[in-house]
């Protein structure tokens, strides 16, 4: 009975554990995969065209997001989704943008510096009784995460097994006196109950005082201390193309545009932008060009309103929160926020035609409305040889002062994005951010001058000068 009784509690210790380890490890769920992950051959590919939006489940489509891209290039689309299945059932956005022309990084949403970590606390497939939950883990002073959870799951096994063993020895000692009282005096079967009742006894000692025999081999075995993980903050996402939505509307703005040309600017042909920056960024190259010897590569300019309204139709309207952060170039009348979700509006509340909603915004909009429609907007690189945010921040810098001196301004949270001054729509953009340094949600980073590619999305030296 010893020897069953003693498997038993073995066998029940180890289950325990060993799905608590998967638990621990893998935020062990009996769904597969878990709640926050995307569940296999569940992805799906979407395109919007200026007719009604096509979906595709063929296998080169939804195999990865620049598969999708390249199947809505063959219908003729204008822009793409790229979508998954969570565990939890939920749809997850996991890469958009234009065919042919939008990079297909991940969309990632980021926290706010001052919000608190969300730690996953393992699930108990075999529950433990009395046993509460495990502690969440804490952040110490220096930054590290301190996890506990294999403590907490062996002081739960123990208090269960003191609570099973007093059970089990409590009722191994009324057998014992039960069989004591029906001996009838045989010495054969008083020695049985005598032993039973000692044994019982004997075990429950020996459980009470596990702890002490434990501290009595190796004080470090009672004394389980949190495993110290280092805390990985966030990283901040740039959109491909510079966005404020913090504007105040210029509506002395038509639209109306030039091409971006100049002997010492770089864009592409199809690169246009209002007539008075034009001269401004012209002024801006030449002085840049004469100081540095490099040229002014002009990544981004005139967006017309269109591009913009299916922009925000996919990145925010689609999901209800704008990631990443979109500039809507329609009224009110047609977009409102709703506490941290945008929504349709008045009449245009029940539509569910993408073609029809995109038009209506259109429809709607001014040009003034979001930097990039308003032409006055551009975003511009010191040519460097950088690519993917990686530049010389002190060439960077150079480029910044030059742009300034001609008449223009820069937003505070990003070194590429310029405006015509006195055209302006963007609040942050200013005069007075002439240096590399950026401000992301109250957060300043200053590029040291040692540094020959910064990387101005992850804000890390990724070269450094000779």
């Amino acid at each position: 009975m010893k020897r069953i009784l003693t498997f038993f509690f073995i066998l029940v210790a180890i289950f325990g554990l060993s799905r608590s380890a998967f638990a621990l490890v893998d935020g062990y769920d009996d769904s597969d995969p878990s709640d926050s992950q995307c569940r296999d051959d569940s992805y799906t590919c979407s395109c919007l065209s200026d007719t009604e939006p096509t979906s595709s489940d063929s296998e080169s489509a939804t195999s990865s997001a620049s598969g999708c891209d390249a199947y809505c290039g063959t219908v003729n689309a204008n822009s793409y989704t790229y979508s998954c299945t969570l565990g939890n059932g939920t749809t997850e956005q996991v890469a958009q943008g234009n065919v042919g022309s939008t990079s297909t990084e991940p969309v990632l949403e980021t926290a706010t510096e001052d919000q608190a970590p969300d730690f996953i606390l393992p699930n108990l497939i075999v529950p433990i009784p009395g046993f509460g939950g495990f502690a969440t883990p804490t952040k110490s002073a220096n930054g590290d995460i301190g996890v506990n959870f294999i403590a907490d799951y062996i002081n739960a096994v123990y208090g269960w097994i003191l609570s099973a063993g007093a059970l089990v020895a409590v009722v191994m000692m009324m057998i014992g006196g039960l069989q004591y009282v029906m001996s009838r005096g045989k010495e054969k079967y008083i020695t049985k109950a005598k032993t039973r009742i000692t044994n019982a006894i004997t075990g429950l000692i020996l459980i009470f005082a596990a702890y002490n025999i434990a501290f009595l081999i190796d004080p470090n075995l009672t004394n389980l201390r949190a495993l110290d993980v280092q805390y990985v903050e966030g990283i901040e996402y740039f959109p491909p193309e510079g966005e404020d939505i913090d504007i105040v509307p210029n509506t002395t703005l038509t639209g109306a545009t030039v091409p971006v040309s100049g002997s010492y600017i770089k864009a592409s042909g199809s690169a246009t932008v209002d007539a008075d920056a034009l001269a401004a960024l012209q002024t801006a190259a030449t002085s840049f060009y004469k100081s540095t010897g490099e040229k002014v590569n002009v990544a981004a300019a005139y967006r017309d309103l269109n591009k913009q309204a299916t922009m925000f139709y996919n990145n925010c309207l689609v999901t209800g929160t704008c990631s990443p952060i979109t500039c809507n170039p329609a009224s009110s009348d047609v977009v409102t926020k709703s506490g941290s979700k945008y929504v349709l509006a008045g009449e245009f509340s029940g539509m569910t035609s993408s073609s029809a909603i995109v038009s209506s915004m259109v429809s709607h909009a001014s040009y003034g409305n979001c930097p990039h429609t308003s032409a006055i907007a551009l975003d511009a690189w010191c040519d460097d040889g950088g690519a993917n945010y990686k530049h010389d921040p002190v060439c960077q810098t150079q480029l910044i002062q030059a742009m300034i001196s001609a008449g223009f301004c820069r937003l505070s949270a990003e070194v590429w994005h310029f405006e015509l001054n006195s055209k302006k729509v963007s609040s942050a953009c200013s005069t007075a951010n002439t240096t590399a340094a950026y401000t992301i949600r109250g957060k300043t980073y200053t590029p040291p001058t040692n540094c020959q590619k910064w990387d101005f999305r992850l804000h890390t030296c990724t070269v450094k000068r000779n």
